[in-house]
């Protein structure tokens, strides 16, 4: 995938200016909307399933969850490619960038099949599968996960619903098992009740997740330390719902919250420093936000009703 001249052209031409985020009193912070993404046809009206940003390539992936594909946008949202929804492939739950020359390490599943990790290359040409091996006796030998994430030089092939984390080489080699339950200090009756929003790891090997139930987010290091916050309420920097979650280079850490229908913004501090978006259908306004994706100074925010997604720079205070 490659911008061209005349991608950058138009996203000249078409680059709006934005809102101003509403910010907790003595709180400074501010953001821009920028676009929806695009193609030469206009927005692109879908709800994302997840979102990924290769930093390499300074695109956007986006996994369409009514078509099984990836659809692959500029940094500055517009369409230049798409992927990976032909049936010999599978249907994509998961994707994350390997390494600087674009290939992928991608969960598909089938009707009937157990999941699968394959490895893509940039142009989402199929490579070969990633074979788990030294998986302790009594785990599953396959993926077992709903999510694939690369950092460290390592794969992490994360399980919502069990609550683990299992991590392995890039060639697919097992090193160890980080099990979130921990992190939360719950009885078994109570982790029952207490189910994982969603979950992203950052640059350097920390695992970030949300626990809608609990209004609250978790940090865990690789070296097992855990940091949380979050507090519930309808105010700016409070969860009600909370969604998605990442975090950038800098430290700064992004939050949607689905029933505001916000991006919360905290810095690496975890101090709440203002918020995007707000409920509404006007540009700038966000609908049901869940998936989210950092990069380059820029933040990707997933809708529902086939909102497609929306971009946001953001300035003044936030750490970019």
């Amino acid at each position: 995938m490659h911008t061209t001249a005349a991608t950058m052209l138009y996203l000249h031409l078409t680059t709006m200016a934005g809102i101003i985020a509403t910010a907790a009193p003595g709180v400074s912070a501010s953001g821009e909307y920028l676009h929806n993404i695009a193609s030469f046809d206009g927005d692109v009206e879908i709800s994302p399933s997840a979102l990924v940003y290769d930093r390499s390539a300074g695109e956007l992936l986006v996994i369409d969850a009514s078509a099984g594909g990836v659809l692959a946008f500029t940094a500055a949202g517009m369409k230049v490619g798409a992927f990976g929804d032909e049936a010999r492939l599978g249907w994509i739950q998961s994707l994350a960038v390997l390494n600087a020359e674009g290939d992928y390490a991608v969960l598909v599943s089938k009707p009937g099949e157990p999941l699968d990790l394959l490895r893509l290359n940039y142009r989402g040409e199929l490579v070969g599968s990633i074979i788990l091996t030294g998986v302790p006796a009594g785990s599953a030998k396959g993926p077992d996960a709903s999510a694939v994430f690369v950092a460290r030089d390592r794969l992490y092939l994360a399980n919502t619903g069990t609550k683990k984390v299992r991590v392995f080489s890039k060639t697919g080699a097992y090193e160890s098992t980080v099990d979130l339950s921990s992190s939360l200090k719950l009885t078994d009756e109570e982790l029952r009740d207490h189910g994982i929003g969603s979950l992203s790891v950052d640059k350097d090997g920390n695992i970030l997740f949300t626990v809608p139930t609990l209004y609250a987010a978790f940090i865990v290091s690789p070296a097992g330390e855990v940091k949380s916050f979050g507090q519930k309420g309808s105010r700016p920097g409070r969860f009600n719902v909370a969604g998605g979650i990442v975090r950038d280079d800098a430290g700064s850490i992004y939050v949607t919250d689905v029933l505001r229908a916000v991006v919360m913004v905290f810095g690496p501090d975890l101090k709440f420093r203002g918020e995007l978006g707000g409920r509404g259908f006007a540009p700038g306004h966000l609908i049901g936000p869940r998936a989210i994706a950092v990069g380059d100074g820029v933040v990707f925010v997933a809708q529902g009703a086939k909102r497609g997604v929306s971009v946001f720079r953001i300035v003044n205070h936030l750490g970019v």
